[in-house]
């Protein structure tokens, strides 16, 4: 595969995960608006399945809940990380 035809297929690559990205978190917008506005924070969406706002401050372990700590960057490092070696996996698969 050429170099113009990669390049189209980076871009196609990042605008598709940038669209999700966005979809993502407009959907999450929207359903925090809702649930905020909901009395007890709850919404029925059938008689068997609600839906109900609950805040998560920590990883695993609560390994976020310690103040001054390193690990908010080392998450952000390895999300990094792995997203490029995605990426690098993903421009492969196209040039073959």
């Amino acid at each position: 595969m050429n170099s113009k035809a990669t390049q189209r297929r980076l871009l196609q690559i990042i605008l598709i995960s940038g669209g999700l990205m966005l979809l993502d978190q407009l959907v999450k917008y929207y359903v925090l608006g809702l649930l905020t506005d909901a009395p007890n924070k709850t919404v029925e969406i059938t008689s068997f399945f609600s839906l109900t706002l609950v805040y998560n401050y920590g990883v695993s372990f609560g390994m976020l809940s310690m103040p001054g700590t390193w690990m908010p960057y080392l998450l952000k490092a390895l999300a990094i990380i792995i997203s490029a070696v995605l990426m690098k996996l993903a421009l492969g698969a196209a040039c073959r």
